[in-house]
């Protein structure tokens, strides 16, 4: 509810607006106008303009302006009790005036305005000399001037208004390039079926992505990466991915080799006085926990500590996630898991459950069993065990506390439960994970280890079960490097290639044959895969390392997918076979797989790389720069300390209040930020992954800063250009018809006008933004850096410059079709016709049935003779250009 301050409060200027106005401006209906504080823009930013003319001409600018879709639509101006409204609210109509005159003819966006003095609110349109007033004291619900204000400008209404003028603005319609070329199937075509890589990846793929225990155990214990590796030619995506480290650091210790974890040994072999505690193990998302625990089980403990102890391994993705079911979920898996440990021993024989149920065994034999011996009834004591027995295993409760005792205490063995991806989970259901760590704490002697991400160790630290751990129980790893990792894997899979006998592997040629290919061809194409990704200047691998981030699976991920794409063709696999693995794929083939994976046609959706410029092309007013905007205002906050104490992280509300104000609409801010965090280029510390709230901090992740350097890359522009929205059909359909012939479509000039095109329509609309919201506010360096496009044209001018020593290089800009030229007669034959030279270094052929057919006996077509002819079409990656004779009457 609005408390309003009495006017004995207001004895500033500033106590206007902060006490008044600016609480009567954001609290919610029916109590205020409910316009949100993200749409509020203050004077710190508003930009001065002079009003008035004559000697009463003056630099002003309001106190607040109120934005709604982009739009500056109402002024808010205070002055201090007893100055006059009339001269307020002539102040705010002059300065409407002169931010409407900066748009186009009939889009006047302020429309509202209100003035106060602390003593009353004068409102009304910007096109009246007086508005309306209402007191101080009439500022509450059962007031009619208080409803009529509400009536005037209430955030519904300001929507409405800027919605009309979105939608007055709006193009016609939009086109986008790869939609000329057909429907959904053509659009979604695949290159084709790369049968070698996939014959591969379906031999291999268990050692890149592991998924039973067996493929988990062979791992850690053959292709595990010690730290001494991952410490090594830490590169500046490395640099960029580990400085996101929170605080977390300064209670944890870290594990300094994984390979030898001392550390850790010295703790495990404390034995039965870590019963009942827990042990954290943080890393990042991908670092390697669940592996670092597999290399533990399956390798590193030593044989000391594998005798005292019992590893119970839970994998807490398949956990249900209700509070019903989970707790006995756990019971029977940690049964299972104990009996597992002794395959050798029947848990169904007689005298194996007495053992297991020693404890109610021996207290059943005290009283009931002792009464029934000793009447001499054998026959009831045996039906009465056969009941006890039955009511013991029919007990989930008694049954795994019976059967942890006589596995781990009554042999001297410390339980270890693992509780694997517990933190893989929605923030609802992670809390129920922990509620359940902590429920097994209470009722198990046993020590729980937790494997956490850093993120939900800095959340909930100060939250049971995280609360309980003991400093000195609370471990760190670092995420191994992706391409020692990668090398690694690579290196399992040869050893496997050499020491196998299964059936060879094949590839399909172009003209139909198929190629049988011996091991060492597979071990060939692993090699040149390896090679390539990490030649180029390290542009891939940190292209790769940066869009997973320090998730290693990802990256395993986007590996196999390479392999398996078919834009590596069989022409490239023969190079590969010919050059036994030393051969080194092109830097614009291996962006092109990433990019578009095994599509021809580049899809900002499938594709793990997105298109920056996308749009919802039925906006109201479709914005092109939102993400690039919301990254490039997280990317400068990076190293700075956000309002947790962690470096990067900001509320989302902080972010929509700035971009907001300059211009981009509210609901497209929302959207693009659950895309971005689906996308995994920003991150939540609240480890949301739906929508994303106000008060949720988020921090762009090195994904978000991968597309920020993409911006720099030709092959990128020319890509996202395929899938644009464009409101010109012009600029669609020339990238379209780019694109349509295979041959051309990934061609140095083709991709090179394709960015060029893509970019210029982006300059303009960006050139329409800056006049807008240079209208109200001040622009600098530190905002027009948020939407930058310096470093696309620094791209495209990059790419001019390396291919203009070629003479064909932009001809068909330079000649149109249809101009008329005068050329030279380099040679003329009765087979082809006339050569004729355009300029040095180019020449066209008039071809002979263009001609007379005695042009041959024409002195008028001699070598050296001057010539018109007219361009008809000029085709620079083919290199031919199509001629017609000027004949002058």
């Amino acid at each position: 509810m609005l408390k309003l301050p009495i006017l004995d409060e207001l004895k500033t200027e500033s106590d206007v607006e902060q006490k008044l106005i600016f609480p009567l401006l954001t609290t919610d209906h029916p109590y205020g106008l409910g316009i949100p504080s993200t749409h509020v823009l203050t004077k710190l930013s508003i930009r001065k303009l002079k009003i008035g003319k004559g000697q009463e001409e003056k630099l002003y600018f309001p106190d607040y302006i109120l934005m709604s879709e982009g739009y500056p639509v109402a002024i808010v101006e205070a002055k201090i009790p007893g100055e006059s409204l009339d001269i307020a609210f002539r102040e705010a109509r002059l300065y409407a005036y002169e931010i409407n005159a900066k748009f186009d003819e009939g889009i006047n966006p302020v429309q509202f305005i209100l003035a106060c003095n602390g003593e009353a609110i004068m409102f009304g349109p910007a096109d009246v000399d007086v508005g309306r007033v209402v007191s101080l004291d009439d500022l509450n619900v059962s007031c009619q001037g208080f409803a009529d204000l509400q009536a005037f400008c209430n955030f519904g209404v300001l929507q409405r208004h800027s919605s009309a003028l979105a939608k007055k603005q709006k193009p016609d319609r939009f086109w986008k390039p790869k939609k000329f070329l057909g429907g959904s199937t053509v659009q979604a075509e695949e290159v084709g079926r790369n049968t070698f890589g996939l014959a591969l990846s379906a031999e291999f793929g268990h050692i890149f992505a592991p998924e039973t225990t067996e493929d988990r155990s062979v791992i850690a214990k053959e292709a595990y990466v010690d730290s001494k590796m991952s410490s090594r030619a830490i590169l500046p995506i490395d640099r960029i991915i580990r400085a996101a480290k929170p605080p977390s650091e300064t209670n944890s210790q870290l594990i300094k080799d994984r390979a030898n974890p001392t550390e850790l040994f010295s703790k495990l072999r404390a034995g039965s006085s870590l019963e009942q505690k827990i042990l954290l193990l943080i890393g990042s998302v991908g670092s390697g926990k669940s592996t670092f625990v597999d290399y533990l089980i399956y390798k590193a403990l030593p044989a000391d500590i594998i005798t005292s102890t019992l590893w119970c391994r839970l994998d807490m993705n398949s956990a249900p996630v209700s509070s019903e079911d989970i707790y006995k979920w756990l019971r029977q898996r940690i049964s299972e898991k104990c009996i597992e440990k002794y395959p050798d021993e029947d848990f169904d024989d007689l005298d194996i459950l007495k053992k297991v149920y020693g404890v109610e065994f021996n207290r059943f034999e005290k009283i009931q069993g002792r009464l029934l011996r000793e009447s001499g009834d054998t026959i009831e004591y045996n039906r009465e065990l056969v009941r006890q027995i039955n009511e013991w295993e029919g007990s989930d409760e008694v049954r795994s506390k019976a059967i942890s005792r006589y596995c781990c205490g009554e042999r001297g063995k410390l339980l270890i439960i693992v509780l694997d991806n517990c933190d893989k989970r929605s923030r609802d259901e992670q809390l129920l994970m922990f509620q359940a760590a902590q429920w097994i704490q209470r009722e198990y002697r046993a020590l729980i280890i937790l494997p956490l991400r850093e993120e939900t160790y800095e959340v909930y630290q100060d939250q049971p079960p995280l609360d309980t751990a003991l400093k000195d129980l609370i471990f760190r790893i670092e995420a191994p490097l992706f391409q020692h990792v990668l090398v690694k894997r690579v290196q399992l899979a040869l050893s496997r290639m050499n020491g196998g006998k299964t059936q060879s592997a094949h590839y399909d040629l172009p003209n139909g044959f198929r190629v049988e290919c011996p091991r060492t061809d597979q071990a060939f194409y692993l090699a040149s895969i390896i090679r390539s990704l990490f030649e180029h200047d390290k542009f891939i691998r940190r292209m790769i390392a940066g869009l997973s981030g320090r998730n290693i699976r990802k990256a395993l991920e986007i590996f196999i997918d390479f392999c398996n794409s078919a834009h590596l063709g069989e022409d490239e696999i023969f190079k590969i076979r010919q050059h036994e693995g030393k051969y080194t794929l092109p830097l614009y083939l291996v962006t092109r797989i990433l990019l578009r994976g095994n599509l021809r046609f580049y899809d900002g959706q499938d594709s793990v790389v997105k298109n920056f410029f996308d749009i919802f092309h039925k906006d109201n007013e479709p914005f092109y720069f939102s993400r690039l905007m919301i990254l490039n205002w997280l990317n400068i906050r990076f190293s700075y300390k956000g309002t947790n104490g962690v470096r990067g992280y900001f509320p989302v509300s902080l972010l929509k209040a700035d971009l907001i104000g300059l211009g981009v609409p509210d609901y497209v801010l929302d959207r693009e930020l659950d895309f971005l965090l689906k996308a995994h280029c920003i991150t939540s510390e609240s480890l949301n992954v739906g929508e994303l709230e106000s008060s949720d901090l988020i921090r762009i992740s090195s994904a978000g800063v991968v597309h920020l350097d993409l911006l720099g890359s030709i092959d990128y522009l020319a890509t996202i250009a395929e899938d644009t929205w464009f409101d010109d059909q012009n600029i669609a359909r020339k990238i379209s018809e780019r694109i349509v012939k295979i041959e051309k479509h990934f061609h140095i000039h083709t991709q090179l006008d394709n960015a060029r095109d893509v970019v210029c329509y982006l300059n303009e609309k960006l050139f329409r933004l800056e006049k807008s919201i240079g209208s109200f506010i001040a622009i600098d360096s530190s905002i027009t850096s948020l939407w930058s496009l310096d470093k696309a044209k620094k791209a495209i001018d990059s790419v001019e410059s390396a291919v203009r020593v070629d003479e064909w290089f932009d001809l068909d800009k330079r000649y149109q079709s249809g101009s008329i030229f005068s050329g030279r007669i380099v040679n003329r034959t009765p087979k082809h016709g006339l050569f004729i030279e355009l300029e040095p270094g180019i020449v066209a052929l008039l071809h002979k049935s263009k001609l007379l057919p005695d042009y041959m006996q024409n002195d008028d077509f001699m070598q050296n003779e001057i010539i018109e002819c007219k361009i008809i079409r000029i085709d620079t990656i083919n290199r031919k250009i199509s001629l017609d004779l000027v004949v002058n009457n």
